[in-house]
């Protein structure tokens, strides 16, 4: 909920002193609310902050606080407050076009802008990025309270600094795909381009879960997974080169992913399998198929010899005035003008 005001007028800083500066009424209604709730910005100087980074859920660029219990994204718009204990994961993933990682945190429960949710937040970084950062600790913090898993200074590309003073300060391990998934390129970072619904994204196999990165990600562990169904296999021009692959999971609705590579296949069903995973094929019957146009062919062939039937002309026998005066569709007129007949 927003709640806005309209607070008019000035007033004197401190009441107290003749001659303090004038300050607007309601910038000195909000000072007084933040002291008397103590609900600053921040409490305490940040440990790190990383500057202009390129968030792609929510979209836009902000300056992250770190902190010691939780992180701060500040941006032009909209500022959010994300406690560690709210983040449950983190992934580091390589994109498909290998000019950009995204370091994804999963959040239990989701920040909030107005009455949409976010349960990822997507961090994107240029893979030859570098980054500096000095953090705001001392050496005995770093080696009592950190166990030495964080180090002072760093220095290397942005997408590993972040990602290093993140494990470090929340506490979680870091998931990447999977390196016994190998793509087609042979890569095993190397993400599967496919989409959801009209969504375009790519699929990583990581160890213990399927995450779906685009502009609304995806995650589902492989515990929840009852089956995989690969589908419109063999059936026709459409499905020629690519496949579907549809997860369904033991709660919840089925989610398919569409124009996957068909060359993918064999990779990514036997990397199922081997998690244990039951994956089925529904795969079109050529025969059928073959079959059901013959039948079609001949049924077409029955229609146009019945067409054909129809559309002969009628044979006209015998003479008369009914004979000649039958027009097709139109029935003779007669008129009577003194003596004489007239026929139309």
């Amino acid at each position: 909920m927003e709640l806005r005001m309209y607070i008019p007028g000035t007033q004197q800083k401190d009441e107290e002193e003749d001659g303090g500066p004038d300050i607007s009424a309601a910038q000195l209604f909000h000072d007084t609310i933040k002291e008397k709730a103590d609900i600053g910005q921040v409490s305490g100087e940040s440990i790190v902050i990383f500057h202009e980074v390129l968030v792609s859920t929510p979209r836009g660029r902000y300056d992250i606080h770190m902190f010691p219990n939780f992180l701060r994204l500040h941006g032009k718009t909209y500022d959010y407050k994300v406690p560690y204990n709210t983040i449950s994961r983190l992934f580091l993933l390589p994109r498909a076009d290998e000019q950009n990682i995204s370091l994804v945190v999963n959040l239990d429960p989701p920040i909030r802008q107005g009455q949409t949710r976010y349960p990822f937040l997507v961090l994107v970084f240029s893979r030859d990025e570098a980054m500096t950062a000095e953090l705001n600790l001392d050496e005995e913090t770093l080696s009592t309270k950190y166990e030495g898993k964080l180090a002072k200074s760093h220095d290397s590309l942005a997408h590993q600094v972040v990602s290093n003073v993140f494990r470090g300060l929340i506490g979680k391990n870091i998931a990447r795909p999977s390196p016994n998934f190998a793509a087609r390129s042979q890569d095993p970072s190397h993400p599967v381009k496919c989409s959801m619904k009209a969504i375009q994204g790519e699929l990583y196999f990581l160890e213990k879960s399927i995450f779906f990165l685009s502009k609304q990600p995806y995650l589902i562990n492989y515990n929840d997974i009852y089956n995989i169904v690969f589908t419109r296999l063999g059936g026709g021009m459409a499905s020629g080169k690519t496949i579907d692959l549809r997860i369904e999971p033991k709660a919840g609705s089925d989610v398919t992913f569409s124009s996957i590579a068909k060359g993918e296949k064999d990779q990514i069903e036997e990397f199922l399998t081997s998690k244990n995973i039951r994956v089925k094929t529904e795969a079109a019957d050529e025969a059928m198929a073959v079959d059901l146009g013959s039948d079609d062919d001949d049924d077409d062939e029955d229609m146009r010899s019945a067409d054909s039937e129809e559309e002969k002309p009628k044979v006209r026998t015998g003479g008369g005035d009914d004979d000649e005066d039958s027009s097709e569709g139109f029935p003779s007129l007669k008129f009577r003008c003194g003596v004489t007949n007239v026929v139309i």
